[in-house]
């Protein structure tokens, strides 16, 4: 499946109701490049996968503690790491299918690879969430906290934000649809849940202080806690998920006009 075979969903179909469940489509797209050669999209993938292992592993041997659960950071970092490993593996299962079936009508052969399954909704969600979460968190970081410069901090912190928007803009043609906002907003709201029931219950950071993070220390400053942690989930989160959505869209527009003009090309050789 080419790039030039994906559709352009209109803006409208995107609010509809239906658009908040994982409907099945064309599974290929989320093996097929948009603006690199299909192995280097396999290879590139399968280079941020193994960083984001290593970073994963390498902070939480750093920290050293349970602790390291409690902390929004690595919640996404954790969210990012196995999604990058499902588009990887999903490139190298289409490689596989394209390969098994090569013997076969190419109509036949692409209908194998584009048969959706559950484990294609599972990926889009992961890649929707972290895409929303390494935004916000990088964000929240470098504003409201105490910034660290380490490998562990850069790569959570920025490399996070850089890995998901050259996923989503200029290698892959994973897709955002704009009502699965919501999933980003669950998440976050998850996790003020979280940090309250966390604190009350007597938690405290790495640091033994009486909250996870300083700006949202529930028991000392509540209204400051509340005053962030509103704005970021029902405010912070949505517009990021907009954001992206739409570069997303201008990213499959560019696509394919690229697309239409090389077909237009090699058909006038």
């Amino acid at each position: 499946m080419s790039v030039g075979q994906l559709p352009e969903v209109p803006l409208k179909e995107e609010c509809a109701v239906s658009k908040l469940l994982f409907r099945q489509e064309n599974a290929a797209w989320l093996a097929t490049p948009s603006f690199v050669p299909h192995a280097a999209l396999i290879v590139l993938r399968f280079v941020i996968a193994v960083f984001c292992v290593v970073t994963i592993i390498w902070s939480g041997a750093d920290e050293n503690s349970p602790k390291w659960l409690i902390f929004l950071t690595n919640w996404g970092y954790f969210v990012l790491t196995v999604a990058v490993i499902g588009l990887f593996v999903l490139s190298v299962e289409h490689s596989r299918l394209g390969y098994t079936h090569r013997n076969k009508s190419a109509e036949s052969r692409q209908a194998r690879q584009a048969e959706w399954r559950w484990y294609h909704s599972l990926v889009v969600l992961l890649v929707t969430m972290a895409a929303d979460m390494a935004i916000i968190i990088t964000a929240l970081y470098w504003t409201l906290l105490d910034a660290r410069i380490n490998f562990v901090s850069i790569s959570t912190h920025a490399l996070n934000a850089v890995f998901i928007l050259v996923e989503l803009l200029c290698m892959g043609n994973v897709k955002l649809h704009l009502l699965h906002l919501v999933y980003g907003v669950a998440i976050a709201a998850v996790y003020v849940i979280f940090s309250v029931i966390y604190t009350f219950s007597g938690g405290t950071n790495t640091q033994n202080n009486p909250y996870i993070y300083k700006p949202l220390d529930w028991k000392g400053a509540p209204g400051t806690g509340v005053a962030i942690a509103l704005p970021m989930v029902l405010i912070g989160v949505p517009l990021v998920h907009v954001l992206l959505f739409f570069l997303v869209k201008a990213r499959t527009h560019v696509a394919l006009k690229l697309a239409k003009k090389r077909d237009h090309d090699t058909a006038m050789v």
